[in-house]
């Protein structure tokens, strides 16, 4: 694993594979050991050219995640858990499921179906490499300490 403490995040450069488009599953596991701030990307592909979102999981300081995109009116579109649902100090594993052709959005957490919700058109593009909150693995601020991947 690596430890993401807010000095350090994981970039990937862009490729056209990682420009997710309207049917897809982002799927991890993390640990969170704990929170300084109001809210923590832990993966995202964003585009600097809309400010829109290609695709962000984000986890807030009451426990509970948040998948999210941008569509093509730059409208943003999520989905959230139930605040209390992710512990810390405990690994988690999270699916992030978006199929906008059979309108499904959904996070599975630990194998069990955490957050539903209704896609609303397909996501921005993005050329941006992968880095938190921007496009990312980990985030660069120290709003999540040692969220690991």
């Amino acid at each position: 694993g690596k430890n993401f403490t807010g000095a350090n995040f994981g970039r990937i450069p862009d490729a056209s594979h990682l420009g997710l488009g309207g049917t897809f599953t982002i799927e991890l596991w993390f640990k969170v050991d704990r929170l300084v701030s109001t809210w923590a990307g832990i993966l995202g592909k964003s585009t600097s050219s809309t400010g829109g979102r290609n695709f962000t999981l984000w986890l807030h300081s009451d426990g509970h995640l948040n998948f999210s995109y941008h569509n093509a009116s730059n409208a943003e579109i999520h989905v959230e858990t139930q605040p209390g649902t992710i512990s810390l100090g405990k690994w988690h594993h999270v699916a992030a499921v978006l199929d906008v052709p059979n309108t499904i959005m959904k996070i599975y957490l630990d194998g069990m179906e955490a957050a539903s919700g209704m896609p609303g058109g397909y996501g921005v593009s993005s050329t941006e490499v992968t880095r938190p909150s921007r496009s990312s693995i980990g985030t660069r601020s120290t709003a999540l300490c040692a969220i690991c991947a």
